[in-house]
């Protein structure tokens, strides 16, 4: 058989490989070397089969041929290391895989080999350091877990953690919220403040003190009796339980044999109920006390049992500076208290919403960061704005009489799951839609999606037109085509950013805008803010709508431009919905209540304005799409300057 540089006689000696004939695979991939001696496809394989069938030594000569040809091949590297490590040459197997790594930084096999090959070195706390690194980049890697938890034991460290901020946190925030529900759901006036003032007493008289001690403190001072007392306590666990919110980045960094550290009046039942609530399910050791920690009689008994490579806590004084003064390395967490946007929320009476902002940040941590910059963005940001412009919506329904409102597909996707979720939490009558348009379907404006249109704003059905930024040319023109076919009244356009742009108001210079019937959130006048911000946090996986194709009397099927986002973004935004859907999940209609009557309007609409400026400075947040956003943009003005000049109006 005559061999040549055709592929398919290379698939013939893959499939003999793959099925374990390895003389007839050996046999091909020779001849093609006589052919192309510099192949490395080739040379790869043939190394990888000699290594398969035994012969080491032979396949390393292999794999060292071929790095003489690409000596940044990294699956070289990768196997010659693997090659080392099946004979318990440590050293070589450490410098093939550190090869290897260069090449590729993040591959999580490599890290997890090249942290084993240094175990067996004795090098412990390298090893850990790269198991550590491998399951920050994949949690899941149940590898790398059995080989951290075979160094720990091994060096005789393990981590410890702190319980409250570090690994669950209350929804609630502080400890004295749990007493006034307790003081609520009993009906017990003044129960917090007597529940406050009996621990502080406790704190100053004894080194340790427990719930139950707490509360036969109470009952005496109170003049309770048992049952009473029982009953009280009783709420206060109940309440810890339900207002349990883990801290998934740090609960993800728990293993087998771990020890929780904690300065704590709750029993460790009660603490273990609260941890497997969070999602702890790791067989860990619980070491609790009242105030050990911030005396530092803990930390002395710790030592005494446990050798602990290292511990994390949210408390500077008692996690961090007294764990030190006992030789343990020590490292602060901090992001359980609340971020700058969740405080500033706070501070203008919507703690409800505050709340909420922090378990869906707190729940759903991205470690590459990337994604955690964006989320941060997503979450903090676009979640609080997409709340409060729900409300300005509910604001203009009630001054403008709107029934219907149609959110414009697709940078209203993630406000009409809101949406939808507050109108059916308060029981109103507003009806919400999902609008699916785009610039490009409105001015081409075929019949059958001007029927689709007119299907959906009819006279007298008080319809208003949702965005969230624009000029509303475009809608305009749109409404102009539905007048010359039904008479219509003035239809509203609201918008959380009405905008002005002199490129744009001159490509609709045919166009005629009604600004008094405009509604905008953030006025045209507020400085600083790029729209792109807005945009590129509400983008979905959804092409771009081109029309609509009318199937039946009222159905209709939506027609899109093919997919034209980079698979990098589309992966970005990748859990964006399940957030929105979690977030909505846990909106009620006490939370609107709080924003609609109990916050200060003008304080809502200026921490909007004062998000939407920040975002719009966050370069790196910019940065991730732009160069695909602008784009885009730019080849669908070109397109709509076509399209309104064959009408006319440009």
């Amino acid at each position: 058989m005559k061999i040549v540089a055709d592929p398919s006689v290379l698939q013939l000696a893959i499939n003999h490989h793959q099925s374990k004939e390895f003389v007839q695979a050996e046999k091909i991939y020779r001849q093609i070397l006589k052919v192309q001696p510099d192949s490395v496809e080739v040379l790869y394989r043939l190394g990888v089969l000699k290594q398969q069938e035994g012969k080491p030594a032979i396949a390393q000569r292999i794999f060292e041929d071929l790095l003489r040809l690409e000596p940044d091949s990294f699956q070289a590297w990768f196997s010659l290391g693997n090659l080392h490590q099946s004979q318990a040459q440590w050293s070589k197997a450490v410098s093939a895989y550190q090869q290897a790594l260069a090449i590729r930084p993040d591959d999580v096999a490599i890290i997890n080999n090249l942290g084993y090959a240094l175990q067996q070195q004795g090098l412990v706390e390298d090893a850990i350091a790269y198991y550590q690194k491998a399951l920050a980049l994949q949690p899941d890697c149940t590898e790398a877990k059995v080989n951290l938890a075979s160094s720990l034991l091994t060096s005789g460290s393990i981590y410890s953690f702190d319980v409250f901020d570090t690994l669950i946190t209350r929804f609630c925030i502080t400890p004295d919220e749990i007493f006034r529900q307790v003081e609520r759901k009993m009906g017990f006036d003044n129960f917090a403040n007597y529940r406050q003032a009996i621990e502080q007493s406790l704190l100053q008289q004894a080194d340790d003190y427990t719930l139950k001690d707490i509360y036969q403190q109470l009952a005496q001072a109170l003049n309770l009796n048992r049952r009473d007392a029982e009953a009280l306590k009783a709420a206060e666990i109940e309440a810890e339980f339900e207002n349990v919110v883990g801290i998934k980045e740090n609960l993800e960094k728990v293993n087998d044999g771990d020890l929780l550290v904690s300065d704590m009046y709750l029993p460790k039942a009660v603490l273990r109920k609260m941890l497997q609530k969070a999602g702890l399910d790791k067989k860990v050791e619980l070491f609790v006390s009242a105030q050990g920690k911030q005396r530092g009689t803990a930390w002395q008994k710790i030592i005494n049992h446990w050798q602990i490579a290292q511990h994390l806590g949210d408390n500077p004084h008692s996690d961090v500076h007294m764990a030190q003064q006992y030789g343990i390395r020590a490292q602060l967490y901090s992001a359980a208290q609340p971020s700058a946007v969740e405080a500033a929320l706070c501070e203008i009476g919507a703690g409800k919403l505050a709340k909420i902002i922090r378990k869906i940040r707190l729940e759903h941590p991205f470690k590459a960061p990337l994604r955690n910059d964006f989320y941060n963005c997503f979450v903090q940001g676009n979640l609080v704005m997409l709340t409060i412009f729900s409300v300005f919506l509910l604001k203009t329904a009630e001054e403008k009489n709107i029934r219907r409102f149609l959110l414009s597909s697709r940078d209203c996707y993630h406000l009409n799951t809101v949406f939808r979720q507050i109108i059916k939490c308060c029981h109103l009558t507003i009806d919400c839609q999902y609008f699916l348009t785009s610039r490009l379907s409105r001015i081409s404006c075929s019949e059958d999606y001007l029927s689709y249109v007119l299907q959906l704003i009819q006279p007298g059905s008080s319809a208003a037109i949702v965005d969230l930024a624009g000029t509303g040319l475009s809608l305009s023109y749109l409404l102009q085509q539905v007048r010359e076919e039904i008479v219509l009244p003035p239809v509203p356009l609201v918008f959380f950013h009405h905008i002005h742009l002199d490129r744009v108001e001159t490509m609709y210079r045919g166009v005629t805008l009604d600004k008094r019937e405009i509604h905008s959130l953030i006025l045209e006048d507020a400085i600083n803010l790029d729209l792109d911000a807005l945009e590129i946090l509400n983008y979905i996986k959804q092409p771009m709508l081109k029309d609509m194709c009318k199937q039946g009397a009222h159905q209709y099927s939506p027609i899109y431009f093919k997919e034209s986002a980079p698979a990098e973004i589309l992966t970005l935004i990748d859990a964006t919905e399940e957030i929105v859907d979690d977030f909505s999940s846990q909106i009620t209609s006490d939370l609107i209540d709080e924003l609609r009557y109990d916050v200060d309007w003008e304080d809502l609409c200026q921490l909007s304005l004062v998000i939407y400026q920040q975002l719009s400075r966050n370069d790196k947040l910019l940065s991730y799409f732009m160069s695909f956003h602008a784009e885009e943009n730019r080849e669908v003005e070109q397109a709509l300057s076509a399209m309104l000049a064959e009408h006319g109006l440009s």
